[in-house]
């Protein structure tokens, strides 16, 4: 069996489990989901305006479809590998009935080349990949084909935007780890845990021997979210190594304490620090628990830029909501 069908197992049976908002319980990591969230929701405000036509890669089950839905976007889509999460998803978009028409595609977006899938006249104001981009540095022709789908689709100015793990503190916490003790396998806390399969495995000699940039594996755990799930580091200077050959410029790049800490600036960025207490994402003593805290600190956000210059403004590209069932969701 193939690592991205394990992975579409994984979410369809994360999807078909049903945890829904009002089933999660009392250990549930609610400040840490709510971090999450308000991070994509800070990234969403900066990066996509009103109109914007918006590729969703590895969109799961539509989880941010309504905060596209408060930008006025003028058009999704949405890529999974999973076809129980895009059915949720489908869910989710008709019960908002959000001013935007959607499509939905069920595909390996970091195998199948998206212009085989999608209209060609349709090109993309913004393109997100939310803490999934992991999975395609399994192979560099997975993390190409990654970038491809993302530039080739993207407009002149347009900002690819997302999420995914810090290789550098990864690394750093496994070799502690292994320092602290030569036998460990492991790192984490109440709510993670990172495994990989031996000793030493991610130890920086052992890396530089290795086959390169891709395909460094190791399993994480996630309290309620993610069991035993197989991922891949993500060398900050690989990824924009390739960005770059595909066209596109660093915006930013910054670990997720240093975004929060940043963005929830209320002298700085009160629109965001606002956003902070109306989605509750700190606890009644006003924090993050520590040990939520510290999960977040395993991942980065990132922003790029297709270079060229932006199109000159033109009538968006809008297509009205439409109710859609399971047979409208394009499986490749």
């Amino acid at each position: 069996m193939s690592s991205a069908q394990d992975i579409a197992n994984h979410y369809d049976a994360a999807a078909l489990a049903k945890h829904g908002r009002h089933m999660r319980s009392a250990s549930d990591a609610v400040q840490l989901r709510r971090l999450n969230n308000w991070i994509k929701t800070v990234q969403i405000n900066m990066f996509v305006s009103e109109g914007d036509c918006v590729l969703d890669l590895c969109s799961g089950k539509g989880g941010d479809l309504g905060k596209y839905l408060k930008r006025r976007i003028g058009y999704y889509v949405g890529c999974d590998v999973s076809l129980a999460s895009a059915k949720e998803a489908i869910e989710r978009y008709n019960q908002s009935t959000p001013g935007f028409g959607a499509t939905l595609v069920v595909t390996d977006c970091f195998a199948t080349n998206l212009d085989d899938v999608l209209p060609e006249a349709i090109q993309f104001d913004a393109v997100s990949c939310q803490f999934s981009l992991h999975y395609s540095f399994e192979t560099e022709a997975r993390a190409r084909r990654m970038i491809e789908n993302v530039s080739r689709r993207l407009k002149p100015g347009g900002h690819f935007y997302g999420t995914c793990p810090d290789a550098n503190v990864i690394v750093d916490r496994m070799r502690a780890a292994y320092r602290d003790d030569p036998s460990a396998t492991s790192f984490g806390n109440d709510y993670f845990q990172v495994t990989v399969g031996r000793p030493g495995a991610f130890d920086y000699g052992q890396l530089k021997k290795s086959q390169g940039p891709f395909g460094h594996r190791y399993v994480f755990d996630l309290t309620d979210a993610i069991n035993s799930c197989g991922e891949w580091l993500v060398p900050v200077r690989t990824l924009i190594s390739l960005a770059d050959s595909a066209g596109l410029d660093v915006v930013s790049i910054m670990n997720l304490h240093q975004f929060f800490t940043t963005y929830s600036s209320a002298s700085k960025h009160p629109d965001f620090a606002d956003l902070l207490r109306s989605m509750r994402v700190l606890d009644a003593r006003r924090r993050i628990p520590e040990q939520q805290f510290e999960v977040a600190g395993l991942y980065i956000a990132f922003c790029f830029k297709k270079r060229g210059r932006a199109p000159a403004q033109s009538e968006p590209f809008r297509r009205p909501f439409h109710h859609l069932e399971a047979g409208d969701i394009i499986r490749i």
